[in-house]
């Protein structure tokens, strides 16, 4: 071991240990205290319960869907997700519910800290920032599986030159949250071809052997059962749809608000993919599944885990913005100002994640 010469040691100036107890502070112990009385107080995790009953439906012999009664819709906890994601739901529902609970709420904490690992995040930093984003606690607070789709999204981007890990994936994502299609257009887009037409077939086969072991049950009213469920929720969410019926708008001018914003965000895939790369279209791909999607629940906005720790793997005052989510709460309730900053916050986020990194330059397109 060499030992330096005393006069050769450097103190420390006081303006550097600001900065380290405040990193510490603020990423190390902010994190732990928020989480440990999240934790203490046993959250009812809502969106749980409703898969965790999906999964008995099934055990049961038992449809998991809800009738096609707007009341049902109303109270926004009722199984509304592709067959493929029921049968997912089976393995929890075998386990007692308050055993499948911590165990799940667990899985969800450690599937955030398991997607900046995947992407080859190493700053201690960004792991504190990213358990202080409003969504990630909102995920954990109700149980929704935006923590997972990010992991999904993260071994996607890490495998995307293999393929059929790409399509499983991906395919994998999109029968769990359909909004996620437009992933398939950033694979056309980034001319992975193969993949995305293995994602199309297993896609459509993986929907219809589910809802065969189900015995087709809820299988023709889908489409129905999800208008529905727009028409009842789609003012309480963050999406272009809320904003536009929270400033007054008819309910076909909104929709026509998020299908133009969202349509101009797809075309974009195609524009950046080629000028940018392939994290630049992700990016985009992301902000048109947001844009287009009727409901857009906080816990959504997690997905922007993956292009941002892409564009900044380590930390910066990027990484910062999302604590503007505070401001707003779970749901926008119809009030314009919550769903522009809870839209312009992600927006924000995936133009960042869309730009070169700092001092290097974008990834070519392979």
């Amino acid at each position: 071991m060499v030992v330096r010469p005393l006069e050769q040691v450097r103190p420390v100036s006081p303006a550097l240990w600001v900065a380290r107890v405040s990193s510490l502070l603020l990423f190390g112990v902010a994190p732990l205290l928020l989480y440990g009385r999240v934790l203490a107080a046993a959250p009812r995790l809502i969106d749980f319960e409703v898969f965790w009953g999906a999964g008995r439906d099934i055990l049961a012999g038992r449809s998991p869907y809800p009738p096609l009664e707007a009341a049902a819709f109303a109270s926004e906890h009722v199984f509304v997700y592709p067959a493929p994601a029921a049968l997912a739901m089976v393995p929890w529902a075998l386990l007692p519910y308050a055993a499948a609970e911590a165990l799940f709420s667990l899985v969800l904490l450690a599937a955030v800290a398991a997607t900046l690992r995947v992407l080859d995040v190493t700053d201690w930093r960004c792991y504190g920032a990213a358990f202080l984003w409003m969504p990630v606690l909102n995920a954990s607070l109700v149980g929704a599986i935006g923590p997972l789709l990010a992991l999904g999204l993260a071994l996607a981007w890490r495998y995307r030159d293999s393929p059929v890990r790409t399509a499983a994936l991906v395919t994998t994502l999109v029968v769990s949250k359909v909004f996620l299609w437009p992933l398939v257009v950033w694979l056309v887009a980034t001319r992975r071809i193969r993949a995305a037409v293995l994602c199309a077939v297993a896609a459509a086969g993986a929907t219809v052997l589910g809802w065969a072991v189900l015995g087709f049950a809820g299988f023709r009213e889908y489409p129905r059962m999800l208008s529905m469920l727009a028409e009842a929720l789609q003012n309480l969410g963050f999406s272009p749809v809320a904003l536009g019926l929270a400033l007054g708008a008819p309910p076909e001018v909104a929709r026509g608000l998020g299908i133009v914003a969202g349509g101009l965000a797809l075309a974009s895939v195609f524009l950046l993919a080629r000028r940018r790369g392939d994290r630049a279209a992700l990016a985009a791909a992301l902000t048109a599944a947001l844009l287009l999607s009727p409901i857009v629940w906080p816990h959504y906005f997690v997905l922007l885990l993956v292009p941002l720790a892409l564009a900044r793997p380590r930390f910066d005052p990027v990484w910062l913005l999302p604590l503007a989510w505070w401001a707003i709460r779970g749901q926008s309730e119809g009030v314009a100002w919550e769903i522009v900053v809870g839209l312009g916050v992600a927006l924000a986020l995936a133009g960042f994640s869309a730009l070169p990194r700092p001092g290097g330059h974008p990834p070519a397109l392979r």
